[in-house]
């Protein structure tokens, strides 16, 4: 009876042995089939952003009427340029033809019309492998959005564009269309300006550049070629995709140095010097010589050539300013006369008088520019403030809704040579509280999305975390084997009590 136990006994201990190392070999495969589901699932969330990334742009292209989508596009659009989303005109509205196409090939530049009235498109490629291009755009355009100036151009819109032949997406920036071009071609055309135009269009360029290093930006590619013309003589600066932000300098320029042979500055060839507003000056006075040396010797003058040796003099620290600049003997005679010349004021009410010097021109791209004295410009100010605007346009429009203005807002430089000091402290009180509030829902709204981010990580930690667990559970030692993972059993338990 004793043997016959014991062979019974030994019986159940080769089945227990067998089911054990069946659970075993079915435990290692059942880990290797976790991992392998794991690599897929990994694979298959990669594959499924692209497909969304390449969906969303298809649904833009074919549903551009809600730009809204492009938000959520690698490189998104920002919230501000989503008003500037043209959905209702397409390339074909406006019969374009090439104007100019950039040496680099970074874009393309197009004339067209609508209304009768033309345009400039500056058209970009999109590479589905080279998002940093939309990131250009989209920088570019918040640049020229935000850094509004009558000598800056402003742009108008954003569409799509027609794809190439190669299946490439392509974006616009609509801008203004400039009758005499570049300003190195109106100083050689036919419509050539006299020594004076010539000085005041160089001096509304300087202007707009002090503004930029004002509101702490560098242009970084100043020359003839980007600067535009209208049809009154009034100059334009452009070009801004490469330009950085002088405080955040969060741009590729800093790390690779862009812009045109022979308006670089001698220091940027140096190790570990970036753009600055001494690099801006720079150019600029290299673009004065450059302008100078394609016009007649009456252009030129003792206050011409001193202009430039002080602006590209080998240390930096030796340029001036360009608001010191802006007051060099040079422009004197023609800021000078400029400013005495009369205007009458467009308010209604008052309807005087006045010298140029005496109040602001708004920038109005549809006509003439109107004209407040600066007592008006004062009361339009203290109603603007009182109303909770704090950028001040023209006041014409809204007095006079027959008069058409287009014209941005008035800069905080010209606001400050023409309010009184406690006008102009209100003013810019009420303009840091915007940029707070603004400053404030920026960051809420990137706190936001690291948050979706990180709590979409713990998703997916937990689902590994679980699939692990699984097939440790599977081979604990309750069932004659040792957890193969220190970190993990260290968290793990058995509830079995032999």
């Amino acid at each position: 009876g004793a043997l016959e136990d014991a062979r019974d006994e030994h019986e159940d201990c080769e089945m227990r042995h067998k089911r054990a190392r069946r659970r075993n070999r079915d435990s290692a495969e059942e880990v290797a089939r976790l991992a392998q589901e794991l690599s897929e699932a990994r694979a298959g969330v990669a594959a499924a952003k692209q497909r969304k990334r390449g969906a969303l742009a298809a649904l833009m292209a074919h549903h551009p009427s809600f730009p809204e989508l492009l938000r959520h596009m690698e490189q998104g659009m920002p919230d501000e340029l989503v008003p500037l989303w043209d959905h209702l005109s397409s390339r074909d509205d406006f019969e374009p033809r090439l104007l100019q196409e950039s040496a680099d090939t970074r874009h393309k530049v197009y004339q067209g019309h609508q209304g009768g009235v033309a345009y400039a498109f500056k058209v970009f490629e999109v590479p589905e492998e080279n998002p940093e291009r939309l990131r250009i755009i989209w920088r570019e355009a918040s640049l020229l959005r935000r850094l509004q100036h009558p000598a800056i151009v402003p742009v108008l819109g954003l569409l799509f564009w027609q794809p190439t032949d190669h299946g490439l997406q392509r974006i616009a920036m609509k801008l203004p269309f400039y009758e005499h071009g570049q300003l190195s071609s109106w100083v050689r055309g036919d419509a050539a300006p006299d020594g004076m135009a010539l000085r005041l269009a160089l001096l509304r360029v300087l202007e707009a550049v002090a503004h930029l290093h004002w509101s702490g930006i560098v242009h970084c590619d100043i020359k003839p070629e980007n600067i535009l013309v209208d049809s009154l003589g009034r100059s334009f600066l452009a070009d801004f995709d490469i330009s950085i932000d002088s405080e955040s300098r969060t741009t590729m320029a800093i790390t690779h140095i862009e812009g045109t042979s022979g308006y670089l500055a001698p220091e940027l060839g140096r190790g570990g010097a970036g753009p600055t507003p001494a690099t801006d000056l720079f150019a600029f006075g290299k673009t004065v010589e450059a302008l100078l040396a394609m016009v007649d010797e009456g252009f030129q003058s003792a206050e011409s050539a001193d202009l430039v040796q002080q602006l590209t003099v080998e240390d930096p620290g030796d340029r001036p300013s360009a608001a010191q600049a802006c007051h060099h003997p040079y422009f004197a005679a023609a800021a000078g006369g400029r400013m005495g010349e009369p205007r009458t004021c467009a308010i209604g009410p008052c309807k005087r008088r006045w010298q140029l010097s005496e109040g602001l021109e708004c920038s109005n791209r549809k006509g003439a520019p109107h004209f407040v004295c600066r007592e008006c410009l004062s009361r339009h100010c203290d109603a603007e403030m009182k109303a909770n605007r704090v950028q001040i346009c023209c006041p014409v429009s809204k007095m006079d809704p027959a008069a058409e203005c287009e014209s941005c807002e008035y800069t905080d430089l010209e606001l400050a040579r023409h309010l009184r000091p406690a006008e102009y402290e209100r003013y810019m009180g009420g303009r840091r509280r915007r940029l707070q509030e603004a400053i404030e829902q920026e960051v809420q709204a990137q706190q936001a999305e690291a948050l979706r981010e990180e709590m979409e990580r713990l998703r997916q930690c937990r689902i590994c975390r679980a699939a692990e667990a699984n097939a440790l559970f599977m081979n604990c030692g309750h069932y004659g084997s040792a957890a193969t993972s220190d970190h993990v059993a260290s968290v793990l338990w058995c509830s079995y009590k032999p």
